[in-house]
């Protein structure tokens, strides 16, 4: 069926699918840009398994389980892990920055920027430079583990300092900046501390790089990350009421303290679990979401544009690591230097039109 809206003298015609108890509004630009950027991603992705130094012929065949086992062990074993690994986690570090810029209704409030990968990094680098010591029990729950327990355990510390009769915005982010300083600070105590092959093993994670996925290290992105794109999918229509203010919300019948606490967990779930196997890519979550509500439309962003759009900036990333920079440089790098004068530009032309 086809609802239509009044704004102003402009009607707006939404389609509006129905299934059983559930329904859902289809915006025409949303599906379009979604399909663009999904074809984006699929051919991006296949394009970096056919840039390297095997014949097309042989990779082609490798993907679809022929050729010798050198090949199949070269593509499917070592760069098809790379590719997926890429897409999904810069997926689900978006959907986090997605999740996260919609309940605090700020740009800024990201897991790089609330300290969430921070904390999840300094239990990863416990994990991965003490596991004789210190870190045995980090070692023990893996790095999976140790990432969502540091993720989820600054979560729930910034959001207790955070709430004064409801989650105040501007001290989210004032709680989350110094969070993250903090876990640099002490991240970096520990590097010292530990010996020199531990301390490179780590340094390397920290940074965000794509060069040691394996297929251990992507099956809990893989599994983790599309639930948090449906489960943020299934609460768009609470979000976008809450991106409009509690007040208003709460005319609608949305429950703002539940809904908010829901979506962040996701978020951090799915950060976590993302930082997990690539490490704290810097600015996707930032970057990703502002860059899918400005091509997509609507109110908020959306989980699924924002995770495409995610997946796009880390590939592109690591596209340019292989082609113009070089090999060396892990994709992190790449994201952060593209993501610092962004930041800064934004920031600029807010305190331009006065929203700073």
């Amino acid at each position: 069926m086809t609802a239509t809206l009044e704004v102003g003298h402009r009607p707006l015609r939404r389609n509006v699918v129905r299934a059983g108890l559930v329904s859902v509004i289809v915006r025409p630009r949303a599906v379009v840009v979604g399909l663009v950027l999904a074809a984006s991603v699929a051919a991006l992705g296949f394009g970096l398994l056919y840039i390297e130094t095997l014949p097309p012929d042989v990779v082609t065949k490798a993907l679809f389980g022929g050729g010798g086992r050198l090949p199949r062990q070269a593509i499917v074993d070592g760069q098809l892990p790379i590719v997926l690994l890429g897409a999904f986690a810069g997926a689900g570090l978006a959907v986090a920055g997605a999740n996260m810029q919609t309940v605090a209704r700020n740009p800024l409030a990201t897991p790089d920027m609330l300290g969430i990968t921070a904390g999840a990094s300094t239990m990863v680098v416990l994990a991965i430079a003490f596991a004789g010591s210190w870190g045995a029990w980090f070692d023990g729950i893996g790095v999976p583990g140790a990432a969502l327990v540091g993720a989820a355990g600054t979560a729930l510390a910034m959001y207790a300092l955070a709430w004064k009769n409801g989650l105040e915005t501007t001290r989210l982010v004032l709680v989350g900046v110094a969070a993250t300083w903090f876990f640099t600070a002490l991240t970096s105590y520990l590097l010292t501390r530990a010996q020199v092959w531990e301390v490179e093993e780590a340094q390397r994670w920290i940074v965000g790089s794509l060069s040691g996925a394996s297929w251990d290290t992507l099956t809990p992105v893989l599994v983790v990350v599309p639930i948090g794109i449906v489960a943020s999918l299934l609460l768009r229509a609470r979000l976008a009421a809450i991106s409009m203010g509690e007040d208003l919300a709460r005319s609608f019948g949305t429950g703002p303290a539940l809904t908010t606490g829901v979506t962040m967990a996701i978020g951090v779930v799915v950060a976590g679990v993302a930082v997990s196997g690539v490490g704290p890519i810097a600015f996707v979550a930032l970057l990703a979401p502002q860059i899918a509500l400005r091509v997509a439309g609507g109110t908020v962003p959306g989980p699924l544009t924002s995770g495409l759009c995610g997946a796009l900036l880390v590939l592109l990333s690591e596209l340019l690591c292989r082609t113009v920079l070089p090999s060396s440089i892990p994709v992190g790098v790449v994201t952060a230097g593209v993501g610092g004068p962004v930041l800064v530009a934004s920031l600029v032309i807010a305190k331009m039109k006065g929203r700073l």
